[in-house]
């Protein structure tokens, strides 16, 4: 499908990139998708899901060491517990 990217009055150009997952967020929350149908692409995709998540309570004493330690490693808290856990794991005999 071809887009037609001429400029229409009453809508901002989509950036040609984005610096962040946050900055495409705040571009999307405030303008509408309809507004764009005319530059919009068909896309064929498939997933294949087979995981699932399985949520955790960490104490609530230990997160904000946790938190701190996972972002100067430049990780999310899930990302660094998931390192730890998989490493003890690990250690431990099999059931």
């Amino acid at each position: 499908m071809e887009t037609n990217t001429e400029y229409k009055p009453g809508r901002d150009n989509i950036p040609e990139n984005f610096d962040s997952v946050a900055e495409a967020a705040e571009f999307w929350d405030t303008h509408s998708a309809a507004d764009y149908w005319d530059l919009m692409q068909e896309v064929d995709m498939q997933f294949d899901i087979k995981g699932h998540i399985t949520l955790v309570k960490i104490r609530e004493d230990i997160y904000p060491r946790t938190r701190s330690l996972a972002k100067s490693q430049n990780l999310s808290v899930e990302e660094f517990v998931n390192q730890i856990l998989a490493r003890e794991v690990e250690k431990l005999p099999a059931p």
